[in-house]
């Protein structure tokens, strides 16, 4: 049986392969990268095991490989990002504003 991968796994690879969140309607998140071509994901939000078709589709979605979550140590530096701009730089303030709000 294949190994399942919880939400926040799924989300720690994609923001260390350059995603940022966009928005979360219900349970549901999107996150996007931007470049030639612009990635968007949607991923089930909360769900301590996405199933293996979820998963697959996650895959796909993100341009991504099985492999890219089987790395122990995935190496520590830039994310994958070409350029911030000013929409996208407005939405990672929300983004941050909105995380420091749930913190507290």
């Amino acid at each position: 049986m294949p190994k399942l991968y919880s939400s926040k796994q799924i989300l720690k690879v994609l923001e260390q392969k350059g995603f940022i969140f966009i928005s979360q309607k219900g349970s549901h998140i999107k996150y996007r990268k931007i470049g030639n071509p612009t990635l968007t994901a949607i991923i089930p939000d909360n769900r301590k095991e996405i199933p293996e078709g979820t998963f697959r589709s996650i895959l796909r979605q993100a341009n991504l490989t099985e492999e890219d979550f089987k790395r122990k140590e995935i190496k520590a530096g830039e994310p994958e990002i070409i350029a911030v701009t000013p929409a996208i730089q407005k939405k990672m303030d929300k983004v941050d504003k909105l995380l420091s709000k749930k913190s507290k």
